[in-house]
């Protein structure tokens, strides 16, 4: 469990409220399960092994709603960066990792999608890449693996790169 300020664009901040709504509505949706299933069953777990099954996804839901909230609490929205001398949340990020050529837009916490060019900065990746200047090499570990990374380009998002986030 990580602790500290969570850093999230606008955009994923909405989406990360949204995710922990959805879990708070099946969370009650079990709760009314539940008390249907102990009334039918019992509510031990020897008798009544479908109550059993819903206890445990109501202490899941539970954790996932907790801690849904403690990130909420500590999340801090980024804006779009207007200095672009080095890679934060929110530019685009041409480099090469051991001399494989790669692109990535730099996201808030939560919304990674690597399919879609989506890095966010507390993957190993984004960690590495974070705070590196234009022409920067770095060597890092990540995966238990040495990698040298070599900062291309850092750019503002265009209309296409946003719709990616």
């Amino acid at each position: 469990m990580q602790h500290g300020i969570y850093y999230f664009t606008a955009r994923g901040l909405d989406a990360y409220r949204a995710r922990i709504q959805e879990l708070e509505i099946r969370l009650r949706e079990v709760q009314a399960y539940s008390a249907d299933a102990a009334d039918v069953g019992g509510n031990q777990y020897h008798d009544n092994a479908s109550y059993e099954n819903l206890v445990i996804q109501l202490r899941g839901l539970d954790n996932q709603v907790n801690e849904g909230h403690r990130i909420l609490n500590s999340a801090k929205v980024i804006e779009a960066p207007k200095d672009i001398s080095s890679v934060t949340i929110g530019c685009c990020v041409k480099y090469t990792m051991n001399g494989v050529s790669r692109s990535c837009v730099v996201v808030g916490f939560g919304e990674s999608d690597p399919l879609r060019g989506l890095l966010a900065y507390d993957t190993p990746i984004g960690q590495l890449l974070i705070g590196l200047k234009v022409g920067e090499i770095h060597e890092g570990s990540m995966q238990g693996r040495q990698v040298e990374i070599e900062i291309v380009d850092i750019f503002l998002p265009s209309s296409r790169e946003e719709q990616r986030v």
